[in-house]
């Protein structure tokens, strides 16, 4: 019909089919071209993007590291929390389920970081905040890897930052738990990995914290066992390792906690024996690392114990000696981290305590001057958090306690009456009930004194006779207490001779005491 053969339509399909698979083949081998391209760009891509992860993980790890062991001693807190920052806005928009075990760890030493820096500007929520979702990265890790010691070891420092904060706030019992659970983790890092001594170090800092809370609970004599139990095997690693700058700050904290803990047991000579070894050591240190804000920490610790030590045996010459120094020690980390709630909360302690120490002198305007500035600074603290229990309880009470005696030298019993009422107020916010029987114990005699300075004898007597009522039964008393208890007895009309003769065994002779200034 159309002219055309029937072999020629065949050839013609022939060849229209040869043009079309050759269009094919060459279509699919231009595709498998773009696509091996593709998958080059890809693998290259994939491969510099985990070249520059991994130079990103290392600055941070370098910024976690190194450069926070720089910047720790000399006290740059502004430039540490900018690490912190820095390093944890690198992981903020990847989910930590897919970061790497490397990432992982990383991440959670920012925040960890960060939780530290925020603690120490007084902001505890924002710590425990931070802490805890620290603690959700190095749980994971612990998962992914639990025989990992390093992995135990960045989540028990989690564990003991949120038991820190209960310490902070007074929960002693969470606190212990919390510590108790650290120590468990330091044991499975020296089971996992014996030979490494920073993980003995782990456990003695887990004694340490648990001790700490012993001595709040005022069970002394306990804690003086562990603490005297550490100092053979701190004593040890400093010894094998005398350029490791945490072993020798732990053996002065050792020496510092076992001299705290003798002194509330009544042997003032070893308390003070164990201080001096300790300020010698202080002494080494900062020749050989000048300008170490931890050492001047240490130090002012041990001169406010040296203070108090050689008031208690009724050297003032020496306790007014310390006392200077505790300013000049105070004033150089104000200047070094002027952020730094510690410093304001030691700076209050430090001026209640110079306060103190004047009245004992029978310095009353010099103890009003010191008192004031002690009263303002917890003020402001105790604005900036009510939830610190040693802003909010032990610092205010004391304060309450040295105004009301400046009055009572002062001879103002007006005033001196107003201000033990408002102390007996504040010591029903006392966590501790051996503590707030005490702080009771202490309102009352003041408020009796107040009474009986105002000319009402018969409700002197009944603060008074309740104020030893209130003394705790079965406790174990600092040469403090003891003092104190005497002199209740004395104004009540009991018998204090057993108490006066133990105090003289101990050796404690501090004016107040002595002489009966009230």
């Amino acid at each position: 019909m159309l002219g055309v053969g029937l072999d020629d339509l065949v050839q013609r399909e022939a060849h229209r089919r040869q043009r079309r698979l050759t269009l094919i083949t060459a279509g699919s081998f231009a595709g498998m071209l773009v696509a091996s391209g593709l998958a080059y760009t890809a693998i290259e891509a994939r491969d510099e993007a985990r070249d520059q992860r991994r130079e990103a993980e290392g600055l941070v790890g370098f910024m976690l590291g190194d450069l926070r062991e720089k910047l720790e001693p000399i006290g740059r807190l502004d430039v540490l929390d900018s690490v912190g920052t820095r390093a944890l806005r690198y992981y903020e928009s990847q989910d930590k389920e897919d970061l790497s075990d490397t990432a992982l760890a990383q991440r959670s030493k920012a925040l960890t970081l960060m939780g530290e820096m925020a603690n120490i500007r007084g902001d505890l929520d924002g710590a425990l905040a931070r802490y805890r979702e620290a603690m959700e990265g190095t749980t994971e890790a612990v998962s992914r890897a639990p025989d990992n010691p390093q992995n135990l070891f960045e989540h028990a420092q989690n564990v003991f930052w949120v038991g820190y904060i209960d310490l902070q706030r007074g929960r002693l019992d969470k606190a212990a738990a919390a510590f108790g659970e650290y120590g468990k983790l330091a044991d499975r890092m020296i089971a996992l990995a014996p030979k490494r001594p920073e993980y003995r170090l782990e456990r003695i800092y887990a004694d340490t914290a648990l001790g700490s809370v012993l001595m709040d609970q005022r069970r002394y004599r306990a804690a003086s066992n562990i603490f005297q139990g550490q100092l053979e095997q701190t004593e040890a690693l400093a010894s094998a390792n005398p350029g490791k700058i945490d072993y020798q700050s732990q053996l002065s904290n050792t020496l510092a906690w076992l001299a705290d803990a003798r002194e509330r047991n009544g042997q003032l000579d070893e308390a003070l024996a164990l201080r001096a070894r300790q300020m010698e050591m202080l002494s080494r240190r900062w020749a050989s690392n000048p300008g170490d804000t931890g050492i001047k920490r240490e130090e002012l610790a041990a001169r406010r114990s040296l203070t108090r030590l050689f008031a208690a045996r009724g050297q003032m010459r020496e306790a007014f000696e310390q006392a200077s120094l505790n300013s000049t020690v105070l004033a150089f980390l104000v200047k070094t981290e002027p952020a730094n709630t510690e410093w304001s909360q030691t700076g209050a302690g430090v001026s209640l305590e110079q306060a103190e120490l004047q009245l004992a002198a029978d310095r009353t305007g010099e103890a009003q001057a010191a008192a004031g500035i002690g009263c303002a600074a917890t003020r402001q603290l105790v604005q900036r958090d009510r939830t610190v229990e040693m802003w909010r309880s032990a610092l205010q009470r004391r304060c309450a306690v040295v105004r009301t005696r400046i009055a009572l030298r002062s001879g103002n019993a007006i005033e001196a009456l107003a201000l033990a009422r408002q102390l007996l107020v504040l010591t029903r916010g006392e966590r501790e009930p051996v503590d707030r029987a005490l702080s009771t114990v202490t309102a009352n005699m003041l408020l009796g004194m107040a009474l009986r300075a105002s000319g009402q004898g018969d409700a002197a007597r009944g603060a008074l006779q309740t104020a030893a009522a209130a003394w705790p039964q079965g406790i174990e008393e600092t040469p403090q207490d003891l003092a104190r208890k005497a002199t209740l007895f004395d104004l009540v009309g009991r018998d204090s001779t057993p108490i006066r003769k133990r105090l003289a065994a101990i050796g404690y002779r501090h004016p107040d005491y002595l002489n009966k200034a009230e």
